[in-house]
C-alpha cells in the first residue's frame, strides 16, 4: 500500500462526529498522505493504521523499488514507513491509533518512533496515539523520536505491548 492523498471524514460544521478511516497493508506499506477525523462542534474521530509488518515512524523519503518484466512494483523495504508529520498533522484533529501483526511473515510486529510526533495546536479537548505492536512486537521510542503535546494541547499516549518489550530512550 503506498498512500499520499488525502482522506477527510469530518463532523459537520454545525454538529456529528467525525469519522473513522482505516489505512491498511501488507510489508512495504508507505504512509505519506494525510487524514483529517475532525469536528468542529463534536468529538474529533479515529485514524487506524494497521499494517502486517514492523512500523518506522519518522521522516522518510519516497521509498524506491524495481519492477519485473511482468510490472510487478518490489519494493526494497518490508517495514512499513509512516511519516511522522502526517501523525503529527492527524493528532491535531482526532486520535490515532497504530496497530501491528505477525502473520507468520518474518517481522514481529514491531514499532519505533525514530523521529518525534507532536500534538503543537488543535486545542483540548485531548487526542489519543496509541501504540499497539503484535503479540511478539516490542515498542521502541528512540531518542529523537519523542511522542508530546504541548502547553493547551493536551495528548494521551498509549504504549501497550502485550507480550513484547517498551523501551523509551526519548528525554
Amino acid at each position: 500500500n503506498r498512500y499520499f492523498g488525502s482522506i477527510s471524514a469530518r463532523g459537520g460544521l454545525h454538529s456529528g462526529d467525525g469519522g473513522f478511516v482505516e489505512t491498511s497493508g501488507l510489508s512495504s506499506f508507505v504512509i505519506g498522505g494525510s487524514v483529517d477525523t475532525g469536528a468542529p462542534r463534536g468529538k474529533g474521530g479515529t485514524w487506524l493504521l494497521d499494517p502486517f509488518s514492523d512500523v518506522d515512524i519518522g521522516v522518510h523519503a519516497i521509498d524506491t523499488g524495481t519492477y519485473d518484466g511482468a510490472g510487478v512494483f518490489s519494493p526494497n523495504q518490508n517495514t512499513a514507513l509512516v511519516d511522522n508529520g502526517r501523525i503529527s498533522t492527524a493528532l491535531e484533529t482526532g486520535d490515532v491509533t497504530i496497530t501491528t501483526a505477525n502473520v507468520g511473515g518474518t517481522q514481529a510486529g514491531n514499532i519505533v518512533v525514530t523521529t518525534g510526533v507532536t500534538r503543537a495546536s488543535g486545542g483540548a479537548p485531548a487526542t489519543t496515539f496509541k501504540l499497539l505492536p503484535g503479540p511478539t512486537g516490542t515498542i521502541t521510542v528512540s531518542a529523537t523520536g519523542s511522542i508530546i503535546g504541548s502547553t493547551g494541547n493536551p495528548l494521551n499516549v498509549n504504549l501497550a505491548a502485550t507480550g513484547g518489550l517498551v523501551s523509551v530512550s526519548a528525554p
